[in-house]
C-alpha cells in the first residue's frame, strides 16, 4: 500500500466486515504487514520482538510451565527463572525456529483489527481524524 486512502480503505473494509473478513481482507491484511515488516531495518525488527515478547510474557510463561514444569516436579523458583530466561532468549536468537517470526505477524494482524474495531467508521467525518489520532496515540502508549 503505497497510498495512505489505501489503507484508510482497508481500515473500514476491515472494520465492516470484523465477523467475516473476506479473503480479499484477509490478503489485503497480509500484504499491508508485509510490506511494513519489508521496510524495518533489524534493530526496529528487534524492538518489535520485544514488544511481543512483553506482551505474550505470562503466555508464554504458562507453555513454559505446562511443557518443561509439570506440577509434580520440584524446581526452585531461581532454576524456573534460568531456564525460562534461556527460552526467552532462544525466541529472540531463532525468530524463525521458535515461530516468533509467525506470532509477531499474527499479533500485528490482530492489532490492525482490534484498531479497526475500536473506531466507528460508520460515519465519517472531520471528527474521525481526531478519533484515529486519538486511538494511535491510546496504542504507542
Amino acid at each position: 500500500f503505497k497510498n495512505p486512502k489505501s489503507v484508510s480503505e482497508l481500515l473500514v473494509e476491515t472494520s465492516y466486515n470484523l465477523s467475516d473478513n473476506t479473503e480479499e481482507i484477509v490478503l489485503a491484511h497480509h500484504e499491508l504487514i508485509s510490506s511494513f515488516l519489508s521496510k524495518l531495518d533489524k534493530a526496529d525488527y528487534t524492538a518489535l520482538y520485544f514488544w511481543l515478547l512483553d506482551r505474550n510474557y505470562f503466555r508464554y510463561q504458562d507453555e513454559f510451565e505446562e511443557t518443561d514444569f509439570p506440577l509434580d516436579k520440584d524446581i526452585s523458583f531461581d532454576e524456573f527463572l534460568e531456564k525460562y530466561g534461556r527460552e526467552i532468549a532462544y525466541r529472540l536468537y531463532d525468530p524463525e525456529g521458535s515461530k516468533l517470526d509467525e506470532q509477531l505477524f499474527e499479533e500485528l494482524k490482530s492489532v490492525l483489527i482490534g484498531f479497526a474495531d475500536e473506531l466507528d467508521l460508520s460515519v465519517i467525518n472531520k471528527q474521525t481524524k481526531h478519533d484515529i489520532y486519538d486511538m494511535l496515540n491510546h496504542y504507542t502508549r
